[in-house]
């Protein structure tokens, strides 16, 4: 693994320097020198982040699905448009247009 990829790899993870520092239970310094390719940047490590990162990831895509779930029950309760029938209404007048 590349410093730039443990870089990215901490980000998509949500992750700090100093946050990784406290979650793996190693200094800043440690984390920072993994960073600037000054210290080999051990497999274990490695996994642990990729396996963070994926989770985080899923995590967020979780949330952005309940809120979206969520917003499609206010819209409901509201009595606003449905998506078909807006597709239905928009097609019928792109159909019209061309006539």
């Amino acid at each position: 693994m590349t410093k730039d990829e443990f870089k990215k790899l901490r980000e998509a993870a949500g992750h700090t320097q100093a946050s990784l520092a406290g979650a793996m239970g190693v200094h800043l310094r440690t984390v920072w020198r993994w960073e600037l390719g000054e210290t080999t940047i051990p497999k274990v490590v490695e996994l642990a982040l990729r396996y963070v990162a994926e989770h985080a990831e899923t995590a967020r895509d979780a949330v952005d699905l309940k809120q979206a779930r969520a917003a499609l029950r206010e819209t409901k309760k509201k009595g606003m448009v449905p998506w078909e029938k807006v597709k239905k209404d928009s097609s019928k007048k792109r159909k019209s247009q061309k006539h």
